[in-house]
């Protein structure tokens, strides 16, 4: 229902709104006042002639006509007007704006739908009665137009077709939640996995630093090994007593050589003592696994577990039995 009118530069109306009431309104006023072209102004704005500009006031200094709209849910359509262009525009409740320029002689959906506007709401001085007069056959026309029951065979296929693909998505989608249950409970020993890789990962890193130090070491005793050579050479050489102290001097140089040697034999032994670390190491994992494999049943929890879960837990530290 139209709430309000204004129309401006519209035949004798330079600027006229007229607030409407819920019920019945009656427009009065002499002859040549406007009272047609209120009608006028409507119908232009729901039916829309491109070739019709006559209706412009002579005395207007604008080169537009406008015809704005109000209607009980505050929606608010606007028709511009010049020779040539024409605009429509709808404001909606909640700010959005649409505008439309290209439309020719066809009035846009949105701007129909805004309306609410038939031809039934349109009758004149001289029109016959509306109902009396009209045929049976036109009568139906108007009130299928009206109701858009023509359009209720397309909505329900469109409905159909939306809902069978709808159906389609939420078996798929259920199948897809199915798949995704089972991959989480194969990995639900995952935290128990993570935690001998990361014992490992750290086992692996100090056995990386030991192996780093154990070539250091070796490249230390070449070195050792050439500078005894050496210093056999020199001995052999020097037999004068004037060289007893270049002999003393290298004497000490020989003793904390073998100082670094008895250094570079510890870090053997230590590296010896990892190796069978490492040994006792398998060795407890896999009496651990056997204990698991017995008892079957989860290290932290102590619930039970399968064969599944021990292949799992013993791929994971490494162990084959």
């Amino acid at each position: 229902m139209i709430k309000s009118l204004r129309i401006i530069n519209f035949g004798p109306h330079a600027d006229t709104t007229l607030e409407f009431h819920s019920n019945v309104n009656i427009i009065v006023g002499s002859g040549c006042a406007g009272k047609t072209s209120i009608i006028r102004a409507l119908k232009l704005l729901r039916f829309y002639r491109p070739n019709n500009f006559r209706f412009h006031s002579h005395f207007a200094k604008s080169k537009s006509s406008k015809v704005i709209v109000k209607t009980n849910d505050d929606t608010k359509i606007k028709l511009e007007k010049t020779k040539k262009k024409a605009k429509y525009s709808i404001v909606y409740p909640n700010g959005k704006i649409q505008s439309f320029r290209k439309f020719k002689s066809t009035v846009p959906d949105d701007v129909i739908n805004a309306l609410n506007i038939h031809d039934i709401n349109f009758q004149y001085q001289l029109d016959s009665p509306y109902i009396l007069s009209e045929s049976s056959g036109k009568i139906t026309k108007i009130i299928n137009d009206i109701t858009k029951i023509n359009s209720v065979n397309s909505w329900i296929k469109k409905l159909n077709s939306l809902l069978k693909e709808k159906q389609t998505i939420y078996r798929d989608s259920k199948d897809g939640i199915k798949d995704v249950n089972k991959q989480l409970s194969k990995l639900r020993n995952l935290k128990l996995a993570k935690k001998y890789i990361d014992k490992s990962d750290k086992i692996q890193k100090r056995i990386d630093k030991l192996n780093q130090k154990f070539s250091e070491i070796q490249s230390v005793k070449t070195d050792i090994q050439v500078a005894e050579k050496r210093i056999e050479i020199l001995n052999r050489k020097l037999k004068a007593q004037s060289l007893y102290d270049i002999i003393e001097s290298y004497n000490k140089k020989i003793d904390k050589l073998k100082n670094d040697i008895n250094q570079v034999e510890e870090y053997i032994e230590r590296l010896n003592n990892i190796s069978r670390y490492k040994k006792k190491f398998r060795i407890k994992n896999k009496i651990y696994i056997k204990k698991i494999k017995k008892l079957k049943r989860c290290p932290f929890c102590y619930s039970k577990i399968g064969e599944y879960n021990i292949k799992e837990i013993q791929n994971e530290i490494g162990i084959i039995i």
